[in-house]
């Protein structure tokens, strides 16, 4: 039931020109499932900006909203409270503060409305769960964790729920921080704010300021960075590695709400990144996630209990050959792999016309 969220929408593929090879084969089906899930991610983020209500509802537009809004505010808030201490320290005329005014939509951002969409289902999808569990053994899994014999579990599992909590603001609903973005969509979102607060402040001394505000912008993008590294998830995830966790444990965290733990368990098993993981995580169509999960070591009873929770039947599991290519094209560089699959999702609206 998770999966027919109104955020994520199933698509018809179209075939790409194939090659003979088994390999070409392979290549050319993952790169037609990322060509829809292009497409679906595009119509939704127009749908978001012109307010079409057939794709989003008004309360999905809403929760959207919210989430870009305080995004906004979270970068918006960090990059001020940096500007002032950087000006007080140069003092003089270039000191002064912005003016409380709100900014305009940053929808110009790529890749902004799919993180929110992520993140909205992410946390659809581990509240769903946990009522659904409804049970009084919920949250044993996570308790096992806090109570392992091995430290370096035991600490992680503490920090990854402290950094759940701040993950949801005071009324429980959830929030993107700029560290969960990319690099390139978190310096873009920086330099969006930067910008504004540059038109918006008050004072003299432009050089200064405009020295002031392009420092704190890139200290703010480097810190977001290193936390993006440091997530308390993927530490927990490598910590549960190293101790050669039987992966079937994974599945008691996810009944249980977990989402994010399992982004970082597939992040850190597989070496790509998480935003390749989220978008397989949450495609209506798993047959690239079950790709993943058997590329990475999962058996197929356990793919099937992960679809299950996701709310999907599970794919039939393929040749190991053909999980090992797909997993190899998606540890390309992401930008290379970007680029691919945004051709390949041209020739997919053309083919459509």
């Amino acid at each position: 039931m998770f999966r027919a969220v109104p955020f994520v929408r199933r698509g018809v593929g179209v075939a790409l020109k194939t090659g003979g090879s088994s390999e070409n084969s392979v290549r050319n089906a993952v790169l037609e499932r990322a060509a829809v899930r292009r497409r679906r991610i595009r119509d939704l983020t127009q749908a978001f900006a012109k307010a079409d209500g057939v794709l989003l509802s008004e309360r999905d537009r809403a929760l959207l909203g919210g989430i870009l809004a305080k995004l906004h505010e979270v970068a918006r808030a960090s990059l001020a409270a940096a500007l002032v201490e950087a000006l007080d320290d140069v003092g003089g005329a270039a000191s002064g503060s912005p003016t409380p005014r709100a900014e305009p939509a940053f929808l110009g951002i790529g890749g902004l409305i799919e993180q929110a969409l992520y993140r909205a289902n992410a946390h659809r999808l581990s509240a769903g769960l946990r009522t659904a569990l409804g049970d009084p053994n919920n949250g044993a899994a996570v308790s096992a964790l806090l109570e392992s014999p091995v430290p370096a579990v035991t600490e992680a599992a503490k920090a990854y729920l402290v950094d759940e909590a701040r993950r949801v603001d005071s009324y429980q609903d959830p929030i993107l921080r700029p560290s969960d973005l990319t690099g390139d969509q978190c310096r873009a979102l920086l330099w969006h704010v930067a910008a504004g607060l540059r038109l918006d402040w008050i004072g003299d001394a432009p050089e200064a300021l405009d020295r002031a505000i392009e420092a704190a912008a890139r200290d703010l993008a480097g810190t977001a960075e290193s936390e993006a590294r440091a997530r308390p998830s993927l530490a927990l995830a490598r910590a549960l590695a190293a101790e050669r966790r039987d992966p079937a444990a994974m599945i008691e965290l996810l009944r249980e709400g977990e989402v994010a733990l399992l982004e970082a368990h597939l992040v850190a098993l597989s070496g790509i990144d998480p935003l390749t993981v989220r978008r397989l995580v949450f495609d209506p169509d798993l047959a690239d996630l079950a790709l993943l999960c058997q590329a990475t070591g999962w058996s197929p009873d356990m793919v099937a209990s992960v679809s299950g929770l996701l709310g999907a039947a599970a794919p039939d599991p393929a040749p190991q050959a053909e999980a090992d290519r797909a997993l190899d094209y998606w540890r390309r560089d992401p930008a290379y792999r970007d680029a691919v699959e945004e051709a390949a999702a041209l020739r997919l609206a053309v083919k459509e016309e």
